[in-house]
Formats: C-alpha cells, sequence, structure tokens
C-alpha cells in the first residue's frame, strides 16, 4: 500500500500512461487507483513488481521507480 500512495501521490499527468503501460483498459483508465488495483488483480505475483516499475520508466517516471523500489 505505501508504494501505491507514492504513486498516486507523485505520477502527475502520466498516469493514463502508466496504466496503458500495465495493460488497462480505456474503460478502467479513468482512474488511477482502479488502474493499480486492476493490475494487482490481473497480473501474475511473480512478475507484478517489476512490471509496475516497468510502467514507471515507460512513463517517463525513473524517480519514482527509485522511491518505489526503496520501498520493496
Amino acid at each position: 500500500r505505501r508504494v501505491y500512495k507514492i504513486i498516486t501521490n507523485e505520477i502527475g499527468r502520466c498516469w493514463k500512461e502508466f496504466g496503458r503501460t500495465l495493460k488497462v483498459s480505456e474503460v478502467d483508465i479513468d482512474n488511477l487507483d482502479l488502474v493499480l488495483n486492476y493490475h494487482e488483480e490481473n497480473c501474475d505475483p511473480r512478475y507484478w513488481k517489476s512490471k509496475l516499475l516497468d510502467a514507471l520508466v515507460e512513463s517517463r517516471r525513473k524517480d519514482l521507480k527509485i522511491k518505489v523500489q526503496d520501498v520493496f
């Protein structure tokens, strides 16, 4: 949950691209909390962290990737 709080508080306007990178449908992408929950529920637990970190990089938020990695 701490990771989600960091992302939701700091992702800014990149969050829709972040959601698309996580393969969230356009219908579900209107709310960042839904994006994060969707990803957690639909991602293989073995790859959850790496896909989340990759999505932050794809969204041009390497700064957030570093913060999130510190929490992991």
